[in-house]
């Protein structure tokens, strides 16, 4: 009978268009840096890309796109 290591080696995608959509959400000033670095690193091992995105950096630019008064400090 294989094992957990053996199984994990002849993996293969059936689905090679298949996304994977990972959200990490964390209170303002956590630090999530390992578990997303450790994403980055490990995700690329299984056929996948990695595009990290933190959706804070829009709210200004979208805020402003819908002409809402919204003023971060």
């Amino acid at each position: 009978m294989p094992n957990d290591a053996e199984d994990a080696s002849v993996f293969t995608l059936e689905y090679p268009d298949a996304e994977v959509v990972i959200g990490i959400v964390c209170a303002v000033g956590a630090d999530y840096s390992k578990i997303s670095e450790f994403l980055v690193r490990t995700l690329p091992a299984f056929g996948y890309r990695t595009n990290p995105l933190k959706v804070s950096s829009f709210i200004s630019e979208t805020a402003k796109s819908l002409n809402l008064p919204l003023r971060l400090g």
